[in-house]
């Protein structure tokens, strides 16, 4: 059939036999009896303000709802193939946290979901639903409350924890739950409170290392903030043009 944007429908002539059709496979998605459909309908989600990956899903936080937080069905491997299929999300995908205040970033860590607002840390365990919407297990755990993050793009997952900035400086959210700040951001606090929020972050495994990227207000231009977690020593470099 051809698109006619004048009309709200279209006859279709599908020019096969009932019995024919009957006789057809039904596509994955079926209609239940009462409404509703199984497994769930893919779903266009809104905007999202930062967005993870955790337990062969994606968890992201709404942007226009920032105490929501959407997941996609499992995202497994085609059918009898290799290569796995898109995210697939839908409205009963969903988790709410009012009671923690406004999402400002998500990382993933052993087998928790760390959730950070910006004055608080978060963890969720458990498991979301499954493709039907139904049988979730999902808690939510307070860890930390007057710390948290302000820029999700300081967010770095290392072998030693979750390094984030905060509105006091470069905070460690460790593996074992605890928050260290004076090992850490102490060292760097200066330079971190001149250059502003944190641009990049990432993980040099091969080198034990952990860079930032601070703001070009620091010494006229972007700063390499240098952390060698195996010898515990901080170091800065110029970033190149």
């Amino acid at each position: 059939p051809i698109n006619d944007p004048t009309t709200y429908e279209i006859d279709i002539n599908d020019i096969l036999a009932e019995p024919l059709i009957v006789r057809h496979e039904i596509l994955p998605y079926q209609l239940l009896t009462g409404g509703g459909w199984t497994p769930l309908p893919p779903y266009c989600p809104p905007a999202f303000s930062c967005i993870t990956k955790w337990k062969n899903r994606v968890w992201a936080a709404d942007a226009a709802d920032p105490r929501l937080l959407w997941y996609s069905q499992e995202v497994l491997p085609e059918p009898g193939g290799i290569n796995s299929l898109p995210p697939e999300w839908n409205p009963s995908l969903t988790f709410r946290v009012d009671e923690v205040g406004r999402i400002t970033a998500l990382q993933s860590m052993d087998n928790m979901l760390v959730l950070f607002t910006d004055r608080g840390i978060y963890t969720i365990t458990g498991e979301g639903a499954d493709s039907t919407g139904q049988n979730t297990s999902l808690q939510l755990t307070q860890s930390s409350l007057g710390t948290g993050c302000i820029e999700p793009r300081s967010i770095v997952l290392t072998p030693i924890g979750i390094f984030f900035q905060s509105l006091k400086g470069l905070y460690l959210f460790s593996r074992t739950g605890g928050l260290e700040y004076l090992d850490f951001g102490a060292n760097v606090e200066d330079v971190v409170a001149t250059g502003g929020n944190i641009r990049a972050a990432t993980l040099l495994e091969d080198r034990h290392e952990v860079r930032f990227v601070t703001n070009s207000a620091v010494a006229g231009g972007p700063l390499l903030l240098i952390y060698d977690y195996q010898h515990d020593l901080w170091s800065t470099a110029p970033l190149a043009n």
